[in-house]
């Protein structure tokens, strides 16, 4: 983690494996395998509907509430009192984090599958952040990290437009 967020933000990837074989991928399941319910934070694990909908990750929006949205904010703020960690699952689409302590602590993880990433999830993003902080300062891009994960390319298949739409 860079060190401006260090302490703030902690991120892992987890991959089919021995780690989550039996899980089924039933997120409760999930959530208990990696010890989250242990820790005592609450899971924020929204309803992937393939667009560009982000919710806000918190203690009431926690599991088993299942917000239909494929990105989820966290910003300490919004439930001082809980821990809150976000999942969001992947296949063939990209996922991505978006992170910054500046003008407070803030991370937004999307999941950018194909109409995700043609209807711009990622600009929709960035619009919310800059809306949200804009009356602490902003946000500034300079002090914003972004990390873009492994998706499925054009050489496993082929998608038309026409398609999809």
């Amino acid at each position: 983690m860079p060190e401006p967020l260090a302490g703030c933000l902690a991120a892992a990837l987890f991959c089919r494996g021995p780690l989550l074989d039996g899980t089924e991928g039933v997120p409760s399941r999930i959530y208990s395998r990696i010890g989250g319910i242990l820790k005592g934070d609450c899971l924020v694990m929204p309803w992937q509907v393939h667009g560009t909908a982000i919710m806000e990750g918190r203690a009431m929006w926690a599991m088993p509430q299942r917000v239909k949205a494929d990105g989820v904010h966290l910003d300490f703020s919004f439930d001082k009192a809980w821990r809150t960690t976000a999942s969001i699952r992947f296949a063939d689409c990209a996922p991505i984090l978006l992170a910054s302590s500046a003008p407070r602590p803030w991370a937004m993880i999307l999941h950018s599958g194909f109409k995700g990433t043609l209807f711009d999830i990622f600009g929709t993003a960035w619009e919310r952040a800059s809306r949200f902080y804009r009356s602490a300062g902003g946000v500034n891009p300079r002090l914003t990290y972004a990390w873009v994960g492994p998706a499925i390319g054009p050489c496993c298949f082929t998608r038309h437009l026409t398609e999809e739409l």
